[in-house]
């Protein structure tokens, strides 16, 4: 069965790279100094690793990296990646909670991974499965999508003559919405074109905090400007 990213996977890092600029390595590179001062070392789980913009980047560092990525086009990308680096990444090809032989010492759930849950029992199995994963006062680290980004329905949309990308979004349901992609573009001689589209939820932050603290986590006090000019909100909650 066909995930999300699976069709433009090969094309993820040369895209966002070409919409975003230099705001996709600011985003990138703030985020890996947060992950710096909740961790100076040890090992890490990487949810919805994508191509390993965090996963590569943490490994080179030093720590212990272990990338859980459902799309298997993702996946291989990853392991491209970390070969073309000569870094050993066990990278698992498989979704939140069907993952549970690690214990670690902070997991990450970043870029929205978690609103790609769209049913209240899918994100508690991922939650538990997570906790599971997680040591004794291990740390989750995630964000979720601000209620705005729904609401303002053209998200990117780049059109050059070489290349173009567009990503949108229509309400299917209360909360849960359908997020469309479609671009094309030159990479590396050959032409390329997709379009894609999957389900996302918006996920209010007193109904995910129920959930977290039934499961067995509490909330920590922190807050994380140097990436409040994004789309969505960080958190941290701690496995008691």
């Amino acid at each position: 069965m066909n995930q999300p990213h699976d069709s433009w996977s090969k094309y993820y890092d040369f895209i966002y790279q070409n919409a975003l600029g230099d705001f996709y390595d600011y985003v990138t590179n703030e985020t890996v100094k947060v992950i710096n001062e909740l961790l100076p070392d040890g090992k890490v789980i990487d949810y919805g690793a994508g191509t390993g913009r965090i996963t590569i980047p943490l490994k080179k560092q030093g720590y212990k990296v272990i990338a859980v990525e459902k799309s298997s086009g993702m996946a291989s990308e990853i392991k491209k990646k970390g070969k073309g680096y000569c870094l050993d990444i066990p990278v698992h090809n498989c979704s939140i909670n069907e993952f549970n032989n690690e214990e670690v010492d902070l997991a990450l759930a970043l870029y929205a991974v978690l609103n790609y849950s769209t049913s209240e029992g899918e994100l508690k199995r991922n939650i538990v499965a997570i906790y599971n994963q997680l040591k004794p006062n291990g740390y989750l680290f995630f964000d979720l999508l601000e209620l705005w980004f729904f609401k303002i329905k053209e998200i990117i949309h780049v059109s050059l003559d070489d290349f173009s990308h567009r990503e949108w979004l229509t309400q299917r349901e209360e909360n849960i919405y359908t997020y469309h992609l479609e671009g094309s573009g030159v990479l590396e001689g050959s032409e390329f074109h997709f379009n894609e589209e999957f389900s996302i939820r918006y996920w209010d932050l007193t109904t995910v905090n129920d959930i977290f603290i039934e499961i067995g986590f509490e909330e920590v006090q922190k807050t994380f400007p140097q990436l409040s000019s994004i789309s969505s909100t960080y958190n941290l909650y701690k496995k008691l």
